[in-house]
């Protein structure tokens, strides 16, 4: 397939073009700094350009099977977060314009709760109401408008629990139509976020859907 990928030279998204050259695809980087994408191959078209902008994107989305956006942000002292908002915007936008209607994004655990079935205590009740709470809320709305203004877009958000730089588990990851998932680790290296992220493009099974990941608790 052809397969764009916005944030490619991230921790996730670098995994992503790797992978998905290994598995014959041709890959378009949509990158702001082409310094920082270190691989090589003739299937791989790097453009250097701003990532948030619609004409930008539209221009290079016409031909594409996909795209995959791997952005992301970390809070830090931030007051206020609008990336991913205003990343998705202009990505659908840009879609639009271009034909393309297969999206895979990603967002994180616990973007919403469930009374009934709550996060990890150190998620829930410490890290997201006192640390993360910016980012979490904007990764919601940008939840909620691929779910509510875009049944044109055959859209999938992936939630990772906390992404770690590691090589990959080597296991089949638990994926579940909920914001966390219970029976796994806290962590799952960013490998295995980019080959669930890649499996989805070929696969029905998350087609419109938001799904929680992770890494069995036996493995790691």
């Amino acid at each position: 397939m052809k397969i764009t990928v916005v944030g490619a030279t991230g921790q996730t998204g670098y995994h992503v073009v790797r992978l998905a050259l290994k598995a014959g695809h041709q890959v378009q980087a949509l990158v702001r700094n082409p310094s920082k994408m270190s691989l090589r191959h003739e299937r791989l078209t790097v453009l250097k350009g701003n990532v948030l902008s619609e004409n930008f994107l539209a221009t290079h989305f016409p031909g594409q099977d996909a795209v995959i956006s791997c952005l992301n942000t970390h809070p830090g002292l931030c007051i206020k977060i609008t990336l991913y908002t205003d990343s998705i915007n202009v990505i659908v936008n840009a879609m639009r314009q271009a034909g393309v209607k297969r999206l895979v994004t990603m967002t994180s655990w616990c973007t919403g709760t469930d009374v009934k079935d709550p996060g990890p205590f150190l998620m829930e009740y410490i890290l997201k109401p006192f640390f993360l709470k910016i980012l979490l809320e904007n990764m919601t709305c940008m939840e909620e408008y691929l779910m509510k203004e875009c049944h044109d877009i055959t859209y999938t958000i992936v939630r990772p629990p906390r992404v770690v730089k590691d090589r990959t588990s080597g296991k089949e990851l638990i994926a579940q139509e909920r914001f966390h998932v219970k029976e796994s680790c806290s962590s799952i290296p960013n490998v295995d976020v980019a080959k669930f992220m890649l499996s989805c493009v070929a696969k029905p099974d998350w087609e419109s859907k938001a799904v929680a990941i992770g890494v069995p608790w036996s493995i790691i």
